[in-house]
């Protein structure tokens, strides 16, 4: 539920899906292929929010570098669509390179870069192009029953207002074991979101939430989350949320 201004309410829906198929070929490298999609709708008509669709395919190769450290190359395509007056159409190529370093048994740093250029269409003629860097860097540490963590980012999504934007982000996490079958998530972030190019306005808000996760059956999960979403920008357009989250979760070995 999405308030836009002092009087406006919205409901948000948005529905996700992603799919990874992994194969291990040996003990150092393991290919693996995916799919994602998201579809983001609104219960009422407004000016200040579009209604889009964005679906990629994506393909990983992971490389075990030493005992402790491992390589991950990722490459992924992605197509966004924007229900606007102008038929807003954007097509994205992903690079990143990521790494990881178990320092301790309980310690884990990891780190990525790479780069992600948009090409938009307008009305399909007219075109503009964008070239960002993407990347992040994060720390872990294992305790007993669970894991904590702080992780930044640097990402290009599709935002409520129909466009591509620039999403920094610096998020703790909390995530602790309950019992063998169920897990409690917590988390709290920063976020900047900024117009493809640094030209337009920038927007700062913060997120707070928590998910409750269950395996229901033999490697099916269900979670259950809440988030609220808030800023401190008392201007008219600065919207906060409230975000209830449902999803289900199977992995299975296609080939034993």
């Amino acid at each position: 539920l999405h308030r836009v201004d002092r009087r406006q309410r919205q409901m948000c829906i948005r529905d996700s899906y992603s799919i990874l198929l992994a194969q291990q070929l040996d003990e150092l490298n393991t290919l693996s292929i995916g799919s994602t999609g998201t579809a983001i709708d609104f219960s009422e008509d407004t000016d200040d929010l579009t209604p889009s669709r964005t679906v990629g395919v994506g393909a990983g190769w992971e490389h075990r570098l030493t005992e402790t450290s491992t390589a991950l190359f990722d490459v992924g395509a992605r197509q966004f669509d924007a229900d606007d007056l102008v038929n807003t159409q954007s097509h994205t190529l992903d690079l990143l390179l990521s790494l990881s370093h178990r320092r301790t048994s309980r310690h884990t740093f990891g780190a990525s870069i790479g780069v992600t250029a948009v090409r938009t269409e307008t009305d399909g003629t007219e075109t503009d192009e964008d070239l960002s860097l993407v990347g992040g860097a994060s720390l872990d540490y294992l305790f007993k029953n669970g894991t904590v963590g702080v992780d930044f980012s640097q990402s290009v999504e599709p935002s409520a207002e129909g466009e591509l934007q620039s999403f920094s982000r610096l998020t703790s996490a909390l995530s602790y074991d309950v019992n063998n079958h169920e897990r409690l998530n917590l988390f709290a972030a920063l976020s900047r979101r900024t117009p493809l190019g640094g030209i337009g306005d920038t927007y700062d808000f913060y997120t707070v939430g928590a998910n409750y996760g269950i395996d229901v059956a033999d490697s099916v999960e269900m979670t259950f989350g809440y988030s609220f979403q808030g800023n401190n920008d008392s201007a008219a357009g600065a919207a906060t949320g409230h975000q209830v989250l449902l999803s289900l979760g199977k992995s299975f070995d296609l080939i034993p």
